[in-house]
C-alpha cells in the first residue's frame, strides 16, 4: 500500500530509524507539538463561517486545479469540518 511507504519515509525522516505506520504518526504528532501548532482548526480560532470562503480560495488555487483528484466545492467544506 503507498500510504504505508510514505508512513515510513516520514517516521524515518522525523526518527532516523525505521517505524511502523503509528510510530511514524506518533513522531508527526510529536514534532506538531514540539513546533506549536494546532491539531485541530478550532484550536487556531476558525469556525464554519470561514469554510465557504476557503472552500472557494482553494478552489482557484492552482495547485487543486493539477491534482488528479477532483473535489467538489462542497466535499472540500466537509474536509474542514472535518478538520474542526
Amino acid at each position: 500500500m503507498v500510504r504505508r511507504a510514505r508512513f515510513s519515509q516520514i517516521g524515518r525522516a522525523l526518527t532516523g530509524k525505521k517505524t511502523d505506520d503509528r510510530e511514524a504518526i506518533a513522531a508527526v504528532r510529536e514534532l506538531i507539538a514540539e513546533v506549536g501548532l494546532t491539531m485541530r482548526l478550532t484550536e487556531a480560532g476558525a469556525t464554519s463561517a470561514h469554510y465557504a470562503a476557503w472552500a472557494q480560495a482553494a478552489q482557484e488555487d492552482i495547485c487543486l486545479r493539477t491534482n488528479p483528484r477532483t473535489a467538489s466545492r462542497e466535499q472540500i467544506i466537509e474536509l474542514y469540518a472535518a478538520a474542526r
